[in-house]
């Protein structure tokens, strides 16, 4: 949470939220969203019984901070 946090610039505390569906988020972070996790916003907002593994998951999120942080 703090990597995405970092990665499109909200708190943990409101990505935790958002993933428990207590918070909605804007167009703007869904399409971050998005581009982070490799994914369509379609998939975002309806789901998939597909599950990626965690630790794919987490390589590429840190990949992606990284890009982000060297822009």
């Amino acid at each position: 949470q703090e990597q995405v946090a970092e990665a499109v610039g909200l708190e943990p505390g409101t990505i935790s939220r958002i993933e428990r569906g207590a918070k909605g988020m804007s167009i703007d972070s869904l399409l971050m969203f998005s581009e982070i996790y490799g994914v369509s916003t379609d998939y975002i907002l309806k789901g998939d019984k597909t599950v990626a593994s965690s630790d794919a998951l987490l390589e590429e999120l840190g990949a992606l901070v990284q890009k982000y942080k060297s822009l």
